[in-house]
């Protein structure tokens, strides 16, 4: 086999990697992020991981929590308390971060759950529909179920481009798309497609699709796969493409094309 030479040592990584998850992750993020005051997650901290006071809260990093305590309690590295984590965490998404007019989730909240900033962005809700979706194999939850898959025809309705594949990425509160162009947090204008989202509906739409088996996923999921196969690699250089028209060619910005090797 390919790891017999190296059994030992892939034994050490492992090791190493199981005491850095249960003796710094693990102790880091439980309990202390879980905001019995306002709901959701503390995770306003500085550079050595202490805390700020009460800060904004924010749809990707919110559910990027969801994902992590129900992935925690789905792997089996964790028990009961981090799904009941997952469980506070959901509360509040539903209750402060869900628009119950037009539906999708707000970009930002305050520490008490009143909505900064409305604007629906496909990166944010890509992160909902992921922490979602790791919720619902934890939880076996109807609501939660029920909420995935209005979140997943909100994108199909508003975002889904039926002539060029992929999304448009940035609207307004109610799904309409900004009546002035601006610099949304991804790409310098709302006309834009970029590399960054769409790799990010990759996991996402992964994950809702094991939960699911819904064909529409299905197909959504390999256009994703070959968008980022062969639209957006330069073959040339190895690297992506991160900004596209909304028809998939590659645009240049102050002059210059932008490339990167993988955006976390």
């Amino acid at each position: 086999m390919l790891g017999e030479p190296y059994a030992e040592q892939i034994e050490d990584w492992k090791n190493l990697l199981k005491k850095i998850l249960t003796q710094n992750i693990m102790l880091f993020w439980y309990p202390k992020t879980l905001d019995f005051e306002g709901g959701g997650y503390h995770l306003n901290h500085d550079i050595e991981g202490k805390p700020l006071g009460k800060g904004p809260k924010m749809i990707v990093t919110q559910f990027r929590m969801l994902w992590y305590f129900s992935k925690l309690y789905n792997s089996g590295w964790a028990g009961r308390e981090t799904l009941e984590a997952a469980e506070h965490g959901f509360s509040f998404l539903c209750d402060k971060m869900w628009d119950k007019e037009h539906g999708g989730f707000f970009w930002e909240v305050d520490f008490q759950g009143n909505v900064r900033k409305d604007f629906k962005s496909m990166y944010g809700q890509g992160f909902a529909l992921y922490g979602l979706s790791e919720y619902i194999i934890a939880s076996k939850s109807g609501e939660a179920a029920e909420l995935a898959r209005e979140l997943f025809d909100l994108m199909e309705k508003h975002a889904y481009d039926w002539k060029y594949n992929g999304y448009r990425e940035f609207f307004a509160r109610n799904w309409s798309i900004p009546e002035r162009d601006v610099m949304t947090y991804i790409a310098p204008s709302v006309e834009f497609k970029t590399m960054n989202t769409h790799l990010h509906l990759l996991e996402p739409f992964t994950t809702y699709y094991e939960v699911t088996k819904d064909p529409i996923v299905e197909q959504r999921l390999t256009e994703l796969i070959l968008i980022l196969s062969n639209t957006v690699v330069r073959m040339h250089s190895g690297a992506c493409t991160d900004l596209h028209s909304w028809e998939w060619k590659p645009l240049a910005f102050h002059g210059e094309h932008r490339v990167s090797y993988g955006i976390i």
